[in-house]
């Protein structure tokens, strides 16, 4: 599964300057597709790592369709869309943020400032802060139902991210959701109906997303 960032569906707070698909299969070159409501980038590279073109000018609210492939393999690719946020939301995205400053406990203020970026739709960071979360508590061996805790909170952000995605868009950003999903709900249930309380399992990103969830990273 792929690893890319920003994953298949999310908002973004500002406009990426790179597109890199991690774990991208051995090809001797790669093509990637860019597309706005205005505008359509096509381009190759020997690597899987693209610069976005300034000349798309992407602007708040304004969905990026991308999708990149290895020249050969059509049919592995990874493809998704972001949308960068509004100043306004931005505004209001500071003013949750200030609340979550205030929550003491570390653990807990990274579970809300986690769901305050699902109510921004900022999902990838969700994820990335409940993941990172979840791994830090497995190594510490701290109670299980933190643990539970954390997975229950990964399944509520991929429910937003599905009810999100219309119907029109790719059907591999559903798909990739839906799959990270069931991963996590597997991973709840079996430590619910295990003995014992050391039962901790961790999932790389990549196994559970179909080829497009190869995530990609846009990096900032």
């Amino acid at each position: 599964m792929a690893q890319t960032f920003p994953g298949r569906y999310t908002a973004l707070r500002r406009a990426p300057h790179r597109l890199i698909w991690l774990d991208a299969p051995h090809a001797s070159a790669y093509n990637i597709v860019i597309r706005t409501r205005e505008r359509e980038h096509c381009r190759s590279s020997a690597r899987p790592v693209f610069a976005v073109p300034k000349a798309l000018n992407l602007s708040p609210d304004c969905p990026v369709y991308w999708r990149m492939s290895p020249v050969g393999l059509h049919e592995d690719y990874v493809e998704g869309w972001f949308w960068i946020l509004d100043d306004e939301t931005l505004a209001r995205l500071g003013e949750a943020e200030a609340t979550v400053a205030r929550v003491d406990e570390p653990e807990m203020k990274v579970m809300v400032a986690a769901i305050a970026a699902t109510e921004f739709e900022l999902y990838d960071e969700a994820i990335m802060l409940l993941e990172t979360l979840k791994e830090q508590q497995r190594r510490k061996k701290a109670p299980g139902g933190r643990i539970a805790l954390i997975l229950r909170a990964l399944i509520s952000v991929f429910d937003a991210m599905i009810a999100r995605i219309p119907s029109d868009a790719c059907g591999s950003a559903s798909m990739w959701a839906q799959s990270q999903r069931a991963l996590h709900q597997q991973e709840l249930s079996r430590w619910l109906s295990s003995s014992s309380p050391q039962f901790y399992t961790t999932h790389s990103r990549s196994e559970a997303v179909p080829s497009s969830n190869r995530r990609v990273t846009l990096a900032m």
